[in-house]
This record gives C-alpha cells, sequence and structure tokens, in this order.
C-alpha cells in the first residue's frame, strides 16, 4: 500500500484512541493513572492536569500524547512549554525523542521517520513544516511569548506547571 493509504488507516485508527496508541504503537502497557489521562485527552476541547511525584511515568505520558496528537492529526501543532529550558531538555524532550525513534523504526510506522525529522526542540514535517511539535519557553515576565500559535488541532503540554505562576500564562494559553 502507498504511505497516504497507510496513514489513513492509521489516524482511522488511532485518532480518538490514545491508549490504543500507547499499547500497540509504543507497547506500553499503561497504569491507570495514564489510562485515564488517555482517556480524558481524547476529548473535543480536553483541558487535562495531572498531579505526580517522581518517577510516576508522567514524562512517558506527555511523551506519548505529543506523539499521538502530532501523529494522527495532519497539520496539527503541539506545543511544549515549562518555566525552564531545563526541565524539558533533560527529562522531557529525551523522553519524545525515544518514542519517537522507536516507533519510526518500527515496520509498521516508518513513514513517520521518512516524513518527519528531529531537532533537539523540535519535530515536524519535512514537506509541511507547520506541522510540528516544539519547545517554547515562557517565563513569567513575558507570558504573551507563548501567543500566536495558530492550528485547527492544536495542543500545549505544559511540564512542571507548578513552574509557571502567573494565571496571565494560563489565560494566553
Amino acid at each position: 500500500d502507498k504511505p497516504e493509504v497507510i496513514y489513513q488507516r492509521f489516524i482511522e485508527r488511532y485518532k480518538d484512541d490514545c491508549a490504543g496508541f500507547a499499547r500497540e504503537i509504543c507497547g506500553l502497557e499503561p497504569t491507570w493513572q495514564q489510562e485515564q489521562m488517555f482517556q480524558a485527552i481524547v476529548k473535543d476541547d480536553a483541558r487535562v492536569a495531572c498531579r505526580s511525584g517522581h518517577g510516576t511515568g508522567k514524562s512517558c505520558s506527555i511523551a506519548i500524547v505529543l506523539l499521538w496528537w502530532l501523529f494522527c492529526r495532519p497539520l496539527s501543532r503541539v506545543i511544549v512549554t515549562s518555566g525552564s529550558m531545563g526541565t524539558i531538555q533533560n527529562s522531557l524532550w529525551p523522553e519524545v525523542l525515544g518514542w519517537f525513534y522507536r516507533i519510526a523504526n518500527a515496520e509498521e510506522t516508518q513513514i513517520f521517520k521518512a516524513w518527519f525529522e528531529c531537532t533537539t526542540r523540535s519535530i515536524y514535517h519535512k514537506q509541511r513544516k507547520d506541522w510540528k511539535a516544539e519547545v517554547r519557553v515562557v517565563r513569567t515576565e513575558n507570558p504573551q511569548s507563548i501567543a500566536g500559535v495558530h492550528a485547527k488541532d492544536l495542543l500545549y503540554l505544559v511540564e512542571e506547571a507548578s513552574s509557571l505562576q502567573l494565571p496571565e500564562i494560563y489565560d494566553v494559553i
């Protein structure tokens, strides 16, 4: 089959099933908390917040949600933010890239390796650079730095939300 046909079947199967994507594409058996998060995120206009401690799998969950959204929604945008670039670069982004390469190197999902490019701050479609996930650090003194992003399917992922102290930041989002 042509890549476009394979991709269309992929979207039909996983667009509304983040938990299925986690299990079948990523090979992850979600915990009950991850399952709840994956079920909640598929709802239209979802706003999901997760409280968590250290070592609970939240970076893994966020990485899977990011890739599920990006791969299942053509021309989508994902903005990953935090109050600190270190938070993203040291824990979350390596997790995202690890899952990306695991998925992209699997035989049934190789199209993503051919279609997407990874950098230290983004994953973007090689032909449509507006179809991407990117890191944007937002500072308390400039909450507008997260503004100006547009897409039909737009997802914001806030890592360590407690580091973003001003409510204006969430108003901008």
